[in-house]
């Protein structure tokens, strides 16, 4: 169990974590938006418009980082410590 010293250190780190995560979540929400977008657009013939064909699993790669990232495991204590223990550059 780690010490309210090092949670205290750890919390700014994890609150960026986090703002990043949901950065990234509400970019593939746009990009998923987008390429969803283009597939439904009809080109003057009645035909869908083409589009390149590596969209769609883009935006599935993508919607499966986005939704397995809470999911990785944090970092051990000891490599926290480590991590908070080297001198600023």
């Amino acid at each position: 169990m780690p010490s309210e010293n090092l949670r205290a250190l750890i919390k700014p780190i994890a609150t960026v974590h986090r703002v990043i995560w949901l950065a990234f979540l509400g970019a593939v929400l746009v990009y998923v938006y987008v390429a969803y977008s283009l597939f439904a657009q009809k080109a003057s013939g009645g035909e869908p418009l083409l589009s390149n064909p590596l969209t769609i699993p883009f935006v599935i790669l993508s919607f499966l980082a986005a939704a397995l990232a809470p999911y990785v495991p944090p970092l051990p204590d000891s490599r926290l410590r480590q991590l908070i223990d080297q001198p600023p550059e």
